[in-house]
């Protein structure tokens, strides 16, 4: 059987394509022929002899008419020629961004189409998406949030990671998600960094800032930086931080899915939403169901002085979260996630 995985055009493999597929190549090979699709120029880049099968977007054409399972976790190019392929959508979080914001169409009715959902709960999120069939399974990609394989680190930022390795203080990660537009994007500037530097100095922290792929308005120059910035680490956004998501002692995200994985480390973490009004009245935020649960007892801070207030507090042992409410929440939102292949396999095949 043929499985094609096409990953996000904006990154190196990652997300829930990738763990989907190195659990399938490591523990499955026999039975499956395998590719991976990424794109043109992140194909250049990759490291060809750590996984084999990948494959450059510009060939997928070529191979789509033999293909028995496609699978993906963004959109699907109407260009692409994929009749009589079962198509299965990953997508790539669960969280309290609206989905109903996000137009994910599948271009074609034949297809006999599978969306993955954690659990039913969360299903509400997905009521524009097309689909034919549901699929209630965990997220591969926590994979690397509950046990640790070799093969995980696959084109991740080895660099990031050796720096957090070897700093002996806490590590806090900052990862907000994508936005469209908003003053947010005017947050995580150099100045800002140079304070949560000074921050960070004072009290033997060690921030790994990962932007999204697509805010990240210039990470070469971020990295070029770090030699003024002795306690910040700045992840390569178009890498997977999952792998090193593990070392974290604290999150501080905004309305990311990044928020509701972490729940399977059971840390503390807080939403840094200066914007969150302007969310609130744009209705990017899920105001209802289960996911907005969160809203009643996770800490929101909205300026750099709370946050930096909340974190003095989190230091001198204050605890920011219920824990017990974050374990309530996950096992809310993630059905069979230890046995997720399985459970994705055993529907496809």
């Amino acid at each position: 059987m043929k499985v094609l995985f096409i990953n996000r055009m904006d990154s190196f493999p990652v997300d829930n394509c990738k763990y989907l597929f190195l659990e399938m190549l490591h523990s499955y090979g026999s039975k499956f022929e395998l590719f991976y699709a990424v794109s043109d120029w992140f194909y250049s880049k990759i490291d060809p002899n750590f996984v084999g099968s990948v494959l450059p977007y510009s060939k997928v054409n070529k191979i789509l008419e033999d293909v028995d399972i496609l699978i993906i976790d963004s959109w699907l190019d109407r260009n692409l020629t994929v009749d009589g392929n079962r198509v299965l959508q990953l997508w790539h979080g669960i969280g309290v961004k609206n989905l109903k914001k996000v137009s994910l169409n599948f271009y074609n009715p034949r297809f006999t189409k599978y969306l993955l959902v954690t659990s039913e709960e969360v299903l509400y999120l997905f009521e524009n998406f097309q689909y034919e069939k549901l699929l209630v399974s965990g997220y591969p990609r926590n994979l690397a949030l509950i046990k640790s394989k070799p093969e995980y680190m696959w084109e991740c930022d080895l660099r990031a990671i050796e720096r957090i390795e070897n700093f002996s203080g806490k590590k806090v990660f900052l990862a907000p998600t994508f936005r469209r537009d908003g003053p947010i994007l005017r947050v995580y500037n150099v100045s800002f960094f140079e304070r949560l530097n000074r921050f960070a100095c004072k009290y033997n922290l060690l921030f790994v800032i990962k932007l999204h792929a697509v805010n990240a308005f210039d990470f070469n120059m971020l990295r070029s930086l770090e030699k003024n910035f002795s306690n910040l680490a700045f992840y390569d956004p178009s890498r997977d931080i999952y792998p090193a998501l593990a070392y974290a002692d604290f999150l501080i995200t905004d309305y990311s899915s990044i928020l509701f994985d972490f729940f399977w480390l059971e840390k503390e973490f807080l939403l840094y939403l200066p914007d969150f009004e302007d969310l609130l009245a744009k209705e990017e935020l899920v105001t209802s169901g289960v996911v907005s649960e969160i809203w009643n007892w996770a800490p929101i801070v909205k300026s750099e002085v709370h946050l930096f207030k909340y974190l003095k507090s989190w230091l001198k042992g204050g605890s920011l979260v219920d824990l017990t409410k974050v374990r309530v929440l996950r096992d809310k939102v993630f059905k069979n996630q230890y046995n997720c292949t399985n459970k994705i396999l055993s529907v496809l095949t």
